[in-house]
């Protein structure tokens, strides 16, 4: 079966599959997919409609999303649709908020441009220099400034590796021939000692750093993989031991 294409950011784009069609139709942020930049990635429609789906179901309030874009106005949008369903339905109305970190002040700019002035209570969207560093012997990058804050919701997706600045010994992400070194970011290694049960992390393809996240997180997570769309789904499941009572 074909679907008729929307029309996204001044371009056309077919939905993937009849689930993807009927959620966005229904629920989707087209109103707020304004394309700013012209060298900005096309819209990808099966990623925004998993990204806007469990923000709805799992109601974050606090979420980090490492490299901004389109996922951004996503998560601002399922935020506030999860906001205003709380005032409808007498649940408890509080507004969630997502940090959004750009390793390039020209898109993080490009993206903050883009939020209608109604929803930026819902985000900060800031820049923050990206660098190389070694963990565990592993070379990766981390975000000098990280938002201080304990995330229920994480979305990898950035930075760009020729954003990375340094070296170590030489090696650094961006190469002597003008080829890039698969992106490993790191940053989620500085929050997982404080994320709360529950906690989920989701990392869009990066399959070097879905693998990095797996040989690093030193807790229990339920891990899945959607091959069709190469999706990484982390899920802690650790149970923290009873308190012991003085």
């Amino acid at each position: 079966m074909r679907f008729p294409k929307r029309s996204i950011a001044g371009k056309f784009v077919p939905a993937t599959n009849k689930r993807t069609k009927i959620y966005l139709d229904k629920n989707g942020p087209f109103e707020i997919w304004k394309k700013g930049d012209t060298k900005e990635l096309p819209l990808h429609l099966y990623d925004q409609y998993n990204l806007h789906a469990l923000i709805r179901k799992r109601r974050p309030l606090t979420v980090l999303e490492l490299g901004s874009g389109f996922s951004a106005l996503t998560i601002i949008h399922a935020l506030r649709a999860n906001y205003e369903e709380g005032i409808a339905t007498n649940l408890e109305a509080v507004r969630g908020k997502v940090w959004s970190l750009e390793g390039s002040k020209s898109w993080a700019d490009n993206t903050r441009a883009k939020v209608p002035a109604e929803l930026m209570e819902y985000a900060d969207i800031s820049y923050s220099e990206s660098e190389t560093i070694l963990i565990n012997g592993e070379l990766c990058h981390t975000f000098k400034n990280l938002p201080n804050i304990t995330p229920e919701f994480i979305y990898l997706d950035g930075p760009n590796p020729y954003d990375v600045r340094g070296e170590i010994n030489g090696l650094g992400f961006t190469q002597e021939d003008g080829g890039n070194r698969a992106v490993l970011s790191a940053d989620v290694l500085f929050y997982e000692s404080s994320l709360p049960n529950g906690a989920l992390i989701v990392v869009d393809s990066r399959f070097s750093n879905s693998f990095f996240l797996r040989r690093s997180l030193k807790r229990k997570y339920k891990v899945s993989f959607n091959h069709g769309h190469r999706i990484w789904l982390f899920e802690l499941k650790d149970k923290l031991p009873p308190l012991s009572i003085f």
